[in-house]
């Protein structure tokens, strides 16, 4: 039976697997430590988008701009 989940990063539907739990696109060489790092700040009580920004998980222009 295939499993489909959410990248973490974008929300695409990929196929799931163990590690990473990107689609390619998101998938880079440090993301699953910046992951961790978002996800330890956001423990400590900074909001996502501080924590994501802070992290280097996603830049600040996935914040705000004209959407």
């Amino acid at each position: 039976m295939d499993t489909t989940i959410s990248c973490k990063r974008c929300g695409n539907v990929i196929q799931e697997r163990p590690v990473p739990a990107w689609c390619d696109q998101c998938h880079y060489p440090g993301i699953e430590d910046e992951y961790r790092e978002m996800r330890a700040l956001i423990e400590e009580g900074y909001s996502y988008a501080d924590a994501a920004v802070r992290s280097g998980y996603v830049g600040a222009e996935h914040f705000c701009g004209d959407d």
